[in-house]
């Protein structure tokens, strides 16, 4: 039975009524390609995605999944922070939805009626930040910017535009070995770019390094930008239990630790295990962020049920290629929403400091499927 009833059900209940609500060219230059490149979690995935058929849909009726994304996005950040106004939101390959696209402005000119005036959609300049959606969130995680194969989709070019803007940037680095490794290090932090990295077969970011951090130092971490290195354990597998995985990271001096908040995808970390997270082991204090995907479905999670598979129920809508018991999402079901909300909610309420959404990159398939 998992152990998800620690958020009370008044806040879970307010958080799922607020997702059912949802419903310069340099910046622009990598999201207007009328074949957007699909890329998850670091793996080029756009051949497998174009050999699916395309949806038999009238351009004009093509919903625009960036904003309802962005919308999704914005909600549970306010949920979050009226309840902690510090908490610190970051989108794993997100940085192509804070700014205007073409194919955003071009879908947005399809649905105008004849004779009706231009909307505000249309008017937003390629390039501008969407502004609500950007005093949402903190900061992007990228992959795979520095390390072969460099799948990252988001230029330097974008990421100055967005540093300018006061985004902080992170990437998640799968690198050959330890040169290739602190190469990256180096190289992102003289972008002010906090780099974690995984080497040979901790591909799956599943184990905490037991040498110290390059930029180590006892200073206490109270924002993004303070940090000077960050740690990122995105699977629990290789742990006999949380207790252990806990005491494994506290031993460590990273300035920012990025977690599953489910241990083996069903167990919450306690408030007290998050609580002592947020020492080092020098004692001073870092941040500490919980990975929340809210673009995919794995049936390895505690809302998983025997029978379910692609169809049923209807908001899994198919299989991730290359990768065992992952599955696309409609992200906009309710069914789908209630449970992503139980979760956030729970995050919240077990007091981390922040979190990064992941899987939002996987609304790229659906634009691939329907073109304009």
């Amino acid at each position: 039975m998992p152990r998800l009833d620690l958020v009370s059900t008044s806040t879970f209940a307010l958080l799922t009524l607020v997702l059912l609500a949802a419903g310069p060219l340099s910046r622009a230059q990598a999201q207007d390609t009328h074949r957007p490149r699909v890329v998850l979690d670091g793996r080029d995935l756009t051949e497998d995605v174009y050999e699916e058929p395309p949806v038999d849909i009238q351009p004009e009726k093509i919903p625009n999944y960036r904003a309802t994304m962005r919308d999704m996005i914005a909600k549970m950040s306010d949920f979050a922070r009226q309840r902690n106004p510090a908490f610190r939101v970051v989108v794993r390959g997100g940085a192509f939805l804070a700014t205007q696209s073409k194919r955003e402005r071009d879908l947005a000119l399809l649905k105008i009626p004849p004779g009706e005036p231009l909307s505000q959609e249309v008017l937003l300049p390629l390039g501008s930040l969407h502004r609500r959606f950007a005093r949402s969130i903190d900061g992007f995680a990228m992959d795979q910017h520095f390390c072969d194969p460099r799948t990252s989709s988001t230029t330097d070019e974008e990421i100055a535009s967005l540093l300018k803007d006061g985004f902080k940037f992170l990437s998640l680095e799968r690198c050959k070995d330890e040169g290739e490794a602190r190469k990256a290090v180096v190289e992102g932090l003289s972008k002010q770019i906090f780099v974690a990295t995984a080497v040979d077969g901790d591909k799956a970011f599943d184990t905490v390094p037991k040498a110290a951090p390059m930029g180590e130092n006892a200073e206490n971490i109270m924002e993004l930008g303070d940090a000077h290195n960050v740690l990122a354990l995105l699977s629990t597998r290789k742990f006999q239990s949380p207790g252990e995985m806990v005491d494994a990271l506290r031993q460590t001096n990273y300035d920012i630790l990025i977690v599953d908040p489910l241990f083996n995808g069903n167990e919450p970390l306690t408030k007290q295990q998050v609580h002592s997270l947020k020492f080092k082991a020098l004692g001073s204090t870092r941040l500490v962020l919980a990975r929340q995907t809210i673009g995919l479905a794995d049936d390895t999670r505690f809302y998983w049920k025997p029978e379910w598979g692609v169809g049923n129920p209807p908001w899994l809508v198919g299989f991730v290629p290359g990768v065992s018991g992952v599955y696309w999402v409609d992200y906009t079901h309710p069914q789908w929403l209630d449970i992503i909300g139980k979760t956030f909610a729970a995050i919240v309420e077990m007091g981390y400091d922040g979190v990064m959404f992941d899987g939002v990159t996987a609304l790229l398939r659906n634009e691939a499927l329907m073109p304009l």
